[in-house]
């Protein structure tokens, strides 16, 4: 099967990750979710109507959901952000997989640091503008300096932002879970 070809080039893919790790839109939505979720509840204890406590109900939940997705975001877009600018960049192969048990198709890969040895094991947050196939791909592993962490990868189709990673063992054992902001157990 021929792979599906970008929606957006690489170049594209590296302005709208800038355009959202390095502005405030992120922390501008969470403080308007937050505010909104606020709101929804104040009416929803203040109110005597069901209809409309089912309403608020439903605006608090989205807003909370929002904010969830935002701050548990955040930090690795700000991560990968500056990782296009700036970082140590090893090129190595990664092994991606697509996640068995998830819905929206979340991917994962194993890859060497060639140049400090450590193996990883990264699960990445949904692609923009591209959907990458499952098998073994030429990449950079970017780290930002002062972390052995990756905090981007980058193919030859597309960018990939890791939202959680583990160091690995040579074996493929774990040795310590590093969490881009977002808890995977």
């Amino acid at each position: 099967m021929e792979p599906m070809k970008p929606t957006m080039t690489l170049d594209e893919q590296i302005a709208k990750l800038r355009d959202f790790g390095e502005s405030h839109v992120m922390r501008n939505m969470t403080i308007v979710a937050l505010a909104m979720a606020m709101v929804a509840a104040y009416l929803f204890f203040s109110q005597n109507n069901q209809n409309l406590k089912v309403v608020m109900m439903f605006i608090g939940m989205l807003g909370v959901m929002v904010v969830l997705a935002t701050v548990s975001m955040r930090k690795p877009l700000r991560r990968a952000a500056a990782a296009t600018r700036h970082g140590r960049r090893v090129r190595t192969v990664i092994e991606l997989q697509i996640d068995p048990d998830s819905e929206n198709g979340r991917f994962f890969g194993q890859c060497t640091d060639r140049t400090l040895g450590h193996r990883w094991r990264i699960d990445f947050s949904s692609p923009m503008g591209w959907v990458p196939d499952e098998g073994s791909t030429v990449c950079e592993l970017v780290s930002l300096p002062g972390d052995d962490e990756p905090a981007l990868v980058i193919t030859e189709r597309g960018l990939l932002i890791p939202i959680w990673t583990k160091k690995l063992q040579h074996d493929g054992a774990d040795i310590a879970a590093h969490h881009s902001g977002k808890y995977r157990p």
